[in-house]
């Protein structure tokens, strides 16, 4: 995943280019949540394709100093924090969906990334409906992939043309 630093630079970069900004806050060398977020998530290659197409990404380290701080007080983010991610319009530096925080499953982000897409008026690429469909028939059935540690309950999740509901106990 090639995620930029500088939010001044990302904001010029997505103006000129006519994308939205993907910012993940983020712990450098966090805790095991932030280690799993960043290491199974975010390394997927539908996930890494999907962000790098269609959006301008950064990481914001939420245990860093400097512009990273700067960072972290524009959106009122706090520091030593879980992985929140935003989906920002660069011309107005607001948020385009609501912020993704509490959520470290794939389906989550998938659906988050999905909204964001959506939210451009863009299509959302086939490959991310598969991959939710695929991490919801896991969390429901029991496929036998590995897309994250930890198993969720998902509800509303939306596709294309379709929202699944899927209504079940949350499993630990």
């Amino acid at each position: 995943m090639n995620w930029n630093r500088y939010y001044e630079t990302v904001i010029g970069k997505a103006t000129t280019i006519d994308k939205q900004v993907f910012i993940l806050f983020h712990q450098v060398l966090g805790c095991a949540t932030c280690r799993n977020y960043g290491n199974e998530l975010l390394t997927h290659p539908f996930t890494v394709g999907a962000l790098e197409t269609y959006f301008v990404p950064i990481a914001v380290y939420n245990n860093k100093g400097g512009a990273d701080a700067d960072t972290l007080r524009i959106f009122d983010e706090p520091s030593w924090n879980n992985p929140v991610s935003r989906i920002i319009d660069p011309n107005s530096e607001k948020d385009m969906t609501k912020k993704l925080n509490g959520k470290y499953d794939m389906a989550h982000l998938v659906s988050y990334i999905s909204n964001g897409i959506l939210g451009s008026g863009q299509l959302i690429p086939e490959y991310l409906d598969l991959l939710l469909l695929a991490v919801l028939r896991y969390e429901t059935e029991g496929c036998g992939c590995n897309f994250t540690n930890q198993r969720s309950v998902t509800k509303d999740i939306i596709l294309v043309n379709t929202t699944v509901k899927i209504e079940k106990e949350v499993i630990k």
